[in-house]
């Protein structure tokens, strides 16, 4: 296929307007409807899709970058456009659509299609045997940097050799190549969130369904102490799917973990991330510890940065409240190059944000004049990445970041205590390395290996006073945390089967964590410090897909039948291990609608923070309520502050769900899933207040007084005595340290409906509706 090529230099000023329409009903094409014959032999899917777009008379987008090492066992026989499509691309794990004019978008051209591809393609095969047919192909090599591509009369050619494997990135299974069976992933594109209106990544996690809002953000901070909110002193922004907690939600970029931040490290600070550098955003919205290990129990979010970009993008964004003072600005510079065997990325951001005031809302008019609802912020990023082939077997890619953001809020912390003024400065950086060999000349059947190392650095530092204090008065908290990985992982096809190829990885990880305080002392400032604390993780993983029934072996009632088996052992160093598997299904009875669920564990390791016993205190309370008192009342000694002796907690969850995209509306799809959690041995702890008559902590408490084993708990904590009389007199005692002693059960459904309409006059329109009912 020859096609001329015309690069040009993309300066967008993004504006942050919103468009809305009223919905407009047009008649589906009848393309998509007409049975065909199809002949698609095995083949890589760049190639199957160019043989489609001949065999069905139809036109293909799609980003060649996005098939890379992608294959199709290939079928036959007589179908639709839109069932064609589907035994072509259901195992792809990539993104696709047919429109209403007929047109098949794949990966990146599912969301967006150049305009410029559209209104120059050739309106035949340019070879010699060839009818003149409605036929229009083009790959969108470009389609990024809006370049505007123009195809001539083609010859298209099948490929001799099949392209080599490539990095696929898939978030939620460890198998390449094949999306997660049962699970259900969501893909935003970073054009998406800019036609949306969003100017940067909190405010975009912020709208989603099944994030909830009350856990860890800038305008939580200092209102709240639910779900670690009042862990923020950095005024940062973390995610809580399915309003779980931070600590139970996933953060990745590129696949790895990053370094967390706050007061007690609890959370991923995503306000770090740029949209300039921002390729897609994947969610996963259920558990996967039996892929990643810790912490994925609500779900997983993937930042996925952009890597194939050729040119350049300019962004500048100007933003005002329509009420108060509030400013916001935003400029990005990102440069990119693709060469024959390499690419390469750099993106800049700069933004800054006025604060809030609470005189500036109607809601707010009686707190006190200085505080503020939302902080002044200021942010500076630098994104790289890039990549290289260094043999015809094996590919190396990099990325490396670093970001610094200041802020400062005046707020108040309890009615009670004069407003504060908060100044905080908050560095992150880090990088990635990773090779991927194709072992496929030594091993056969598409064996790859991936080795991958990763480092990830968070450093957060937090000056609190007094309004009239100068900066030599107050308080210093400063916190220093780092993640240092490795991992290995085998990944092919062991044998083929009626329904498929029967696929294999398996793998290894080690990864060390630390959390602490910097090196930081100033005259006349206390430091409100912490131990430094560490520990390495060893995992071994392993998951497998079986196609049961596919192209060549469906019947009435089973047009597919998949399974994935996964499981993942970790072994940690501070507390113990954990064992976590995963099954999903995905069965489809008739063509266009799949029926899907899951079932697994997943689970959540304590904190650093949460294990270091180094602040904790014994306080003796004078006088608190027992109803087992003659007077009502009884003297109390509690024990207050971490545990080292937590265990992780659990979480068992299934899912089960639909897809439908019927054939006679195109660009139509409606899905449901339903969710069961059942999250147990949760870290949390109990009140002082009502302690001792509380049933469920009879366990950590001994009316009888403080006895040796107590005693010896407490002997090297901090001792506060509010009652003046000796330790060993106190009526009763309480352990109150954080226990696992939490419960949530959690039912509900995730559902949305989209449509996606092309008209030849009005453009593309996109309608949908996302939502999350939780029942309990």
């Amino acid at each position: 296929m020859f096609l001329k090529h015309t690069k040009s230099l993309r300066n967008s000023i993004l504006v942050g307007t919103a468009l809305s329409a009223l919905f407009i009903c047009m008649p589906a094409s009848a393309q998509a409807t007409e049975k065909q014959n199809f002949d698609i032999k095995p083949q890589s899917l760049s190639s199957a899709l160019m043989d489609f777009g001949m065999q069905g008379d139809i036109e293909v987008f799609f980003v060649e970058a996005d098939l890379k090492g992608k294959t199709t066992n290939g079928f036959e026989g007589t179908f639709s456009a839109s069932q064609a499509a589907t035994r072509l691309l259901a195992d792809a794990g990539i993104a696709y659509r047919i429109d209403a004019n007929g047109t098949l978008l794949v990966g990146k051209a599912y969301v967006r299609k150049s305009v410029a591809a559209e209104k120059t393609v050739a309106d035949k095969v340019g070879t010699k045997d060839a009818k003149p047919a409605r036929f229009q192909l083009a790959q969108v090599v470009q389609e990024e940097t809006g370049d505007i591509i123009e195809a001539k009369d083609q010859v298209v050619e099948t490929p001799q050799q099949p392209e080599k494997p490539d990095e696929i990135i898939v978030t939620g299974t460890n198998i390449r190549g094949v999306g997660p069976v049962g699970s259900q992933v969501f893909t935003y594109d970073r054009e998406e969130i800019d036609i949306q209106g969003y100017s940067t990544i909190p405010e975009f996690i912020q709208s989603l369904p099944q994030n909830f809002n009350g856990g860890v953000s800038e305008s939580t901070t200092g209102l709240s102490f639910e779900y670690g909110a009042g862990d923020n002193t950095s005024q940062g922004t973390g995610i809580n799917l399915r309003g779980l907690g931070n600590v139970s939600t996933l953060v990745l970029l590129n696949g790895q973990r990053l370094a967390p931040s706050g007061l007690t490290g609890g959370f991923v600070d995503i306000s770090m991330i740029p949209l300039a550098a921002l390729d897609r955003v994947e969610v996963l919205v259920d558990g996967a510890s039996a892929v990643y290990g810790s912490d994925a129990i609500g779900g997983v979010v993937n930042f996925i940065l952009n890597q194939d970009y050729d040119g350049a993008e300019t962004r500048v964004r100007y933003g005002l409240a329509t009420q108060g003072g509030l400013e916001e600005i935003t400029v990005g510079q990102t440069f990119g190059k693709v060469w024959d065997k390499a690419h390469g990325l750099i993106s800049v951001e700069f933004n800054h944000r006025n604060p809030l005031s609470v005189k500036d809302r109607d809601f707010s008019q009686d707190a006190n004049e200085f505080v503020d609802l939302l902080p002044e912020q200021e942010r500076r990023n630098i994104f790289l990445t890039g990549g290289v082939e260094l043999t015809e077997n094996l590919d190396v890619s990099t990325t490396a970041y670093y970001s610094l953001r200041n802020s400062q809020q005046t707020r108040i912390n309890t009615p009670t205590v004069p407003p504060k003024f908060y100044k905080s400065k908050n560095q992150h950086y880090g990088g990635a390395v990773e090779a991927t060999w194709d072992l496929d000349p030594l091993m056969g059947n598409k064996w790859q290996m991936e080795m991958v190392g990763s480092f990830s650095h968070s450093d957060g530092f937090t000056r609190l006073q007094d309004l009239d204090q100068v900066d030599s008065d107050g308080f210093i908290f400063n916190r220093v945390t780092e993640n240092l990985s490795a991992g290995v992982k085998l990944n092919g096809s062991l044998f083929n089967i009626p329904g498929g190829d029967v696929k294999l990885a398996v793998g290894g990880n080690i990864r060390h964590d630390s959390f602490g305080d910097g090196d930081v002392s100033e005259p006349g400032i206390l430091v409100l410090g912490v131990n430094e604390q560490s520990r390495d993780i060893y995992a071994f993983f392993g998951e497998v897909y079986l196609p049961v029934v596919g192209e060549d072996n469906r019947i009435p009632g089973v047009e597919r039948l998949a399974f994935s088996v996964s499981g993942r052992y970790e072994e940690y160093s501070d507390f113990g291990s954990s064992i976590d598997p995963k099954i999903g299904l995905l069965w489809s009875p008739i063509e266009g609608f799949n029926l899907r669920g899951t079932y697994g564990t997943s689970f959540r390791a304590p904190l650093l923070s949460e294990l270091d016993e180094a602040g904790n205190a014994a306080v003796l309370y004078p006088s608190e309520l027992n109803s087992n008192s003659p007077t009502g009342t009884s003297s109390v000694l509690v024990a207050l502050g971490n545990n080292a002796d937590l265990q992780p907690e659990a979480a068992t969850l299934w899912t089960a769900g639909f897809d439908y995209q019927p054939d006679a509306l195109p660009g139509f799809t409606l899905d449901a899933t339903y969710f069961n959690i059942d999250y147990d041995n949760r870290i949390s702890s109990f009140p002082v207040t009502g302690v001792l008559n509380d049933p469920s902590a009879a366990p950590f408490t001994n009316l009888n007084g403080p006895d040796s084993e107590f005693l010896a708990l407490i002997e090297n904590y901090r001792l506060i005595n509010l009652a003046g009389i000796d330790l060993v007199d106190a009526d009763a005692t309480a352990d109150i340290r954080l226990q696992n002693i939490g419960r949530n059960k959690i039912t509900g459904v995730d559902f949305s409906a989209l449509y996606s309409l092309d008209t030849a006059t009005l453009g593309s329109w996109n309608f949908s509706l996302n939502g999350s009912y939780v029942f309990d």
